[in-house]
């Protein structure tokens, strides 16, 4: 009666499901790898084309004018300081720049996870490898 409920493992079960983990690790750090490194490429393109976009409308607007009297006549500049300043963020290209700074931000944020997983995915190889050949 006692034989059925003992049980005994193989000796190096414990290791098998320790190395079994550690694989299933290891597949999902190399699918975020991937996925990372996708949208650090896409990011970057993206960043890109915006930039482009940005510096285009940067060109058409008014702001070269502004400048260019701030530089050449400042008693003006100072006698109408408002109108000036008022006038300047009018000729801004506001919703250029904000899209910018949030591809900028995906940019910055994918990078930053993309190096993460790839430090995460370099020491699980390495106590991958320690483990298995110890």
């Amino acid at each position: 009666m006692e034989s059925y409920f003992k049980i005994n493992p193989p000796a190096d079960l414990g290791r098998k499901i320790i190395s079994r983990l550690q694989l299933e690790e290891m597949k999902y750090l190399k699918r975020r790898l991937i996925l990372c490194w996708f949208l650090f490429i896409f990011s970057a393109l993206a960043l890109f084309w915006v930039w482009r976009m940005l510096t285009t409308t940067w060109s058409k607007s008014a702001i070269g004018i502004f400048l260019n009297l701030f530089l050449t006549d400042i008693t003006i500049v100072f006698k109408y300081w408002q109108n000036f300043i008022l006038a300047i963020l009018e000729s801004l290209p506001v919703i250029e720049m904000a899209i910018f700074l949030g591809f900028l931000w995906v940019f910055l944020t994918s990078l930053r996870v993309f190096i993460k997983t790839l430090k995460d995915y370099k020491h699980s190889r390495i106590y991958l490898f320690k483990m298995k050949y110890s």
